[in-house]
């Protein structure tokens, strides 16, 4: 394959990579009271727009917790995404891209169908803080395996809005640590890279 062909190849997947991710965030808005799950700079807007509330309400639907979950599950389904990067380094990065998406995938299935069963009026219902934040947990976590996998193409490496750029840049340096650590525990004194 020449390197135009692979440019174009990875043009087209990073692009189909950004349409799904921005579907997704749309809908997620939708149906969780103004939740992004793949854009991490509306939410950290969302909470300091909020932060004088934070000791005026105690419901755990108000703008501020509901800004500051999914940033906590984005960084975990990065970390996730990084470290099947990490353990499977040696296979073809189709391969291992392919497990990653594939799970990204399943857990937008999953999304669709518990959120669809506890949808009111077009939202997800609040009359559970569980099923609120449970249903949350897949879209955010499929969201940051997605974008871990995406800063593998040269071409969106770069593309990703600060927050959400630095909190995956931080999630991908810390599963690369972190394998490495397991690794070589000896030999390897940091923790992680993102630390260094």
């Amino acid at each position: 394959m020449t390197d135009r062909t692979t440019s174009l190849r990875d043009s087209l997947v990073a692009l189909s990579l950004a349409w799904v991710g921005g579907f997704v965030d749309g809908v997620s808005f939708l149906t969780f009271y103004g939740m992004f799950v793949t854009f991490m700079s509306g939410n950290t807007t969302i909470m300091g727009v909020h932060l004088p509330e934070l000791f005026a309400t105690h419901s755990w639907f108000a703008p501020l917790p509901i800004a500051a979950f999914p940033i906590v599950t984005y960084v975990i389904g990065g970390i996730g995404a990084g470290l099947i990067w990490e353990i499977a380094a040696s296979w073809p990065s189709s391969r291992v891209m392919g497990i990653v998406l594939t799970a990204e995938s399943l857990l937008l299935v999953l999304f669709a169908f518990v959120g669809q069963t506890f949808l009111v009026e077009g939202k997800i219902s609040e009359q559970s803080v569980m099923v609120f934040f449970g249903i949350a947990v897949f879209p955010t976590l499929a969201m940051g395996m997605q974008n871990v996998t995406a800063r593998k193409f040269k071409s969106v490496r770069d593309g990703l809005t600060f927050v959400t750029g630095t909190l995956t840049g931080f999630a991908e340096s810390f599963s690369e640590g972190l394998v490495a650590a397991i690794r070589q525990p000896s030999s390897n004194p940091r923790c992680s890279p993102a630390f260094r």
